[in-house]
């Protein structure tokens, strides 16, 4: 085990004194050594380093392995699929550094610069590495972003074939919308059909952070059977999530027993892609994505197929959802607070109460926008609904009545009106778990693909 940082701490805090010392060699050939040291060490392996790098403490890890040359260059292989697969296999410059300490510097862009972007550059991804040392074989730096550790291991001559060529894109073609929209996460609702015994299990995918959570189980395979069944589990199990060869790998497994059989979740092998055709609106055929495969250990033959129906929703009765006003989107994911505010000026917050209880002893339930004018003025104009819901479908019945009716012009009821009918047409959303972002729930419309986003508050 060694350290290469501290001496060169010192050369640069001490550099004149160290010059002075005639038992030393000056700091430019130390710092020239220090260099050609880090790259020995780079370029040794004989199929470069293996690093199973997870830029964020809430997600998975990507699969990469970097081949070092002395030139300059460092050849990099990944499973990151973005970009057309720009970064399955590409080759970029590197530039090795002493300054706090001896870095290695990924100069032009590739793969970790495209993580360091991710979600507006918060995803926790790095490029410029600080050396700490060399341990039993392994090189382990720090990230000079955050602090957190990266370790650099010796790629095996097979570590290639573990880097998938398909399993992220083919999940990804389930996706309703734009990805990663408002900062959300690139995340999609799955539905795997348990062949065997006649059951399937909902589940959500962040494919960026590479999270999953396993929500529950219900006999059957329709989209009714999903919402209404009445033979039904939660399950409520999260895990990160690797992708190994064409195989989604959790962390962190879970096994169940539903109605006399063992189920486990472990490995799922993503192949075999189809398109099928379903509806989730009335008179409206939407295409999905279909997964099958053979067998999987603890699963059985099994179908996994792109949907927005999910056995349960953690929104539901006495449930309150609060966020700011811009966060609603149209059919082509462009934000609609133009038209929000046009109707509705001095618009700040979008509030949803499902059968909330007051102080006054009365429940509301009731949906629209706070708006705060420049003297400090605060209206709550809410249109009122009938309610229901089946899994994570939920009907809303909007009335031709509003909270503090008495309180609210014509204009602000007409105003609300037309927004909630614009957003809810149909009356009918999904309710989707944002992974991304703690008690985050995104509602879609199918009916014209309206979207959008409210914290799920205690």
């Amino acid at each position: 085990m060694r350290k290469l940082y501290p001496i060169f701490l010192l050369v640069f805090m001490f550099g004149c004194q160290f010059n002075d010392d005639p038992k030393l060699p000056p700091v430019e050939e130390r710092v020239s050594d220090a260099i050609e040291e880090m790259e020995d060490l780079l370029v040794a392996p004989a199929n470069g380093w293996r690093i199973d790098y997870r830029p964020n403490s809430l997600g998975g890890d990507y699969l990469i392995i970097m081949d070092f040359d002395r030139q300059g260059n460092v050849r990099i292989q990944s499973d990151v699929p973005a970009n057309d697969g720009e970064f399955r296999d590409h080759i970029i410059s590197y530039r090795i550094d002493v300054g706090s300490g001896v870095e290695l510097v990924l100069e032009t862009y590739g793969v970790f610069h495209y993580l360091f972007e991710l979600n507006e550059t918060s995803f926790g991804g790095e490029f410029e590495f600080i050396f700490d040392e060399e341990d039993n074989g392994n090189l382990v730096f720090d990230s000079k972003t955050d602090g957190s550790v990266i370790v650099f291991q010796p790629a095996a001559s097979t570590d290639p074939s573990l880097i998938s060529t398909e399993a992220i894109t083919l999940l990804q073609q389930g996706i309703f919308r734009q990805q990663n929209l408002a900062g959300a996460g690139n995340f999609v609702q799955y539905n795997m059909y348990l062949q065997d015994i006649d059951a399937t299990v909902s589940m959500a995918m962040d494919l960026d952070l590479r999270r999953i959570s396993i929500q529950g189980i219900v006999a059957g395979q329709s989209i009714d059977e999903i919402l209404s069944s009445p033979s039904r589990e939660e399950i409520d199990h999260s895990s990160v999530f690797s992708i190994r060869g064409e195989d989604v790998v959790l962390a962190n497994s879970r096994s169940i027993s539903f109605q006399g059989n063992q189920i486990t979740f472990d490995r799922i092998p993503i192949e075999n892609i189809d398109r099928i055709a379903s509806s989730f609106c009335t008179g409206q055929v939407d295409s999905l994505t279909t997964f099958t495969s053979g067998n999987a250990a603890g699963l059985g033959n099994f179908t996994l197929t792109s949907s927005l129906a999910a056995t349960h929703s953690n929104f539901g009765e006495d449930s309150f959802g609060n966020v700011n006003a811009g966060f609603i989107y149209d059919e082509n994911d462009d934000p609609i607070s133009d038209a929000i505010t046009a109707l509705l000026p001095d618009v700040v917050a979008f509030q949803v109460y499902n059968g909330v209880p007051l102080n006054d002893g009365s429940t509301l339930r009731a949906l629209g926008w706070i708006t705060v004018d420049e003297l400090n003025n605060v209206d709550f104009i809410f249109r009122e609904y009938e309610y229901s819901q089946q899994g994570n479908l939920a009907t809303f019945n909007f009335l031709d009545t509003f909270f503090r009716q008495d309180q609210l012009s014509e204009e602000q009821m007409d105003a609300v009106t037309k927004l909630t009918d614009l957003i809810f047409e149909g009356n009918q959303v999904y309710l989707l778990e944002a992974l991304t972002i703690e008690g985050l729930i995104e509602f879609y419309n199918p009916c014209n693909r309206h979207k959008g986003f409210f914290f799920l508050e205690p």
